[in-house]
């Protein structure tokens, strides 16, 4: 049940740090009606909602009432201002421990700010993190929150801080993991000893079972030194052989491993029968990134047939998520032109792959997303190809549309692919258009592109 906690906390942003706390109007931390507090709770929740700084004053912070408090240290958090900073602090050693995560959550949003000390802010959220008592009231969990508040202040010492609680005790040790994490999205990269710590932690050396938690920095970073990339394949492997819902931490680093990864990858995509429809797709995802070359694109190929349903209409009407999400992410993983890697029968399937009759809505738009993505593989650059036009039974329907716009893009706009352009981008679908606009970019041959941005802005739906 924590490892849920854990990933549903990553997989949601701190939702817990979006919404209200939990246990507002419901438990007996409200101030008593009729009293100071009723009129002080009222004026904070204006204040939080107003973003006004200079509302909240130090008797808010210091209130008596914990209620009160919780209030004030959340409308501080959202306001997002340097000068809320000593305030904060205050706030940071309260005796309340939804005050503390609300403090630290405040803290880690401004030290993104120029005008804000970092080091000041990191200082202060480490020396909380070691005086906390055992346990402190209220619903929020402020060793995460704090752990979280240093990764996305996200400098060297609170790498090196989160670096040190790894090998503590949980669960820090596993929050200090997930705000690397943070740390990595923020920096891009991370120091060569916060790698070792971190395979040390998914692998430890006694053979002991590894904190999975430990694999998610890897997932968001680009790429990995080279030197750990046989440590990281080792131990997401290993990871990926215990049943789990952070098991998805280990597929997102195989597919920053290299070309090592690739069978991993790929056994993980067919095998519907031990992982999920999302940890198959983000297997597809990886295997699609450009660094694993051509390896990965031919396990995609290799992959395909396994994953294309049949043609009947019984067997259509289960294209659920199950089978869609991974099939879909697959096919917008391959890359046009296709190498001879036998992805081709798979794909003239899907291209006429027939449309049930009386289907609803939500499978008639999946069968053709996936007929129109296969037929713009197969025909490369000819945007006018029968098996492309007819993808999609709308004649000007969006997703046809878009994928005709797609192939027209693989070539230089000119000539009668040019004359095709004009008219996608007056398409009465705005998504059509927002795709024509963003093709721009690629194609400074276009000579029109300022009226035609100045026409799109325009629009109605600006």
């Amino acid at each position: 049940m924590r490892a849920l906690a854990i990933l549903s906390a990553i997989l949601l942003t701190c939702s817990a740090c979006r919404r209200a706390p939990a246990g507002h109007g419901e438990t007996d931390a409200q101030p008593a009606v009729g009293g100071e507090g009723t009129t002080g709770a009222a004026r904070l929740l204006d204040i939080e909602n107003r973003r006004v700084v200079a509302g909240i004053t130090d008797q808010d912070v210091s209130n008596p009432d914990p209620a009160v408090r919780r209030l004030a240290a959340r409308a501080l958090a959202r306001l997002g201002s340097p000068t809320a900073v000593p305030m904060l602090l205050q706030a940071l050693s309260d005796e309340d421990g939804e005050v503390v995560s609300w403090a630290a959550h405040g803290l880690s949003y401004v030290c993104r700010l120029d005008a804000v000390n970092v080091s000041d802010v990191v200082r202060a959220l480490a020396t909380r993190a070691v005086t906390l008592p055992p346990r402190l009231s209220g619903p929020l969990d402020t060793t995460f929150a704090i752990a979280r508040g240093l990764g996305r202040c996200a400098s060297e010492d609170a790498e090196r801080t989160l670096v040190a609680w790894l090998t503590g005790p949980q669960p820090r040790a596993g929050y200090a993991a997930l705000a690397l994490g943070d740390v990595a999205s923020r920096r891009k990269s991370l120091a060569d000893v916060t790698h070792a710590a971190l395979l040390s932690a998914a692998a430890p050396a006694d053979a002991a079972a590894g904190a999975v938690e430990a694999l998610y920095p890897f997932g968001r970073l680009e790429q990995i030194p080279k030197v750990f990339s046989d440590r990281l394949l080792a131990a997401a492997s290993a990871t990926l052989r215990r049943p789990g819902p952070q098991r998805i931490f280990a597929i997102r680093a195989l597919s920053r491993v290299g070309q090592g990864a690739v069978a991993e990858l790929g056994r993980v995509l067919t095998r519907g029968d031990t992982y999920s429809a999302v940890e198959r797709a983000e297997a597809a995802r990886g295997l699609a990134r450009v660094s694993l070359g051509d390896d990965a694109q031919r396990a995609l190929s290799q992959a395909l047939p396994t994953l294309v349903p049949a043609r009947d209409a019984i067997a259509l009407t289960t294209l659920g998520t199950e089978a869609f999400g991974p099939l879909l992410v697959a096919l917008e993983g391959l890359r046009a032109p296709l190498r001879p890697l036998g992805a081709e029968p798979a794909l003239y399937e899907l291209a006429r792959l027939p449309l049930p009759k009386e289907a609803p809505a939500t499978l008639t738009r999946r069968i053709v997303r996936l007929r129109c993505r296969a037929a713009s593989l197969l025909v490369n650059g000819v945007a006018e190809d029968p098996l492309l036009l007819q993808c999609d039974p709308d004649p000007e329907g969006s997703i046809g549309r878009r994928a005709q716009l797609e192939v027209i893009g693989r070539r230089l706009l000119e000539g009668r692919r040019l004359t095709l352009y004009r008219k996608l981008v007056d398409s009465p679908h705005a998504r059509v258009r927002e795709a024509a606009i963003e093709l721009l970019a690629g194609h400074p041959e276009v000579e029109e592109t300022p009226i035609i941005l100045g026409h799109a802005l325009g629009a109605k739906e600006v």
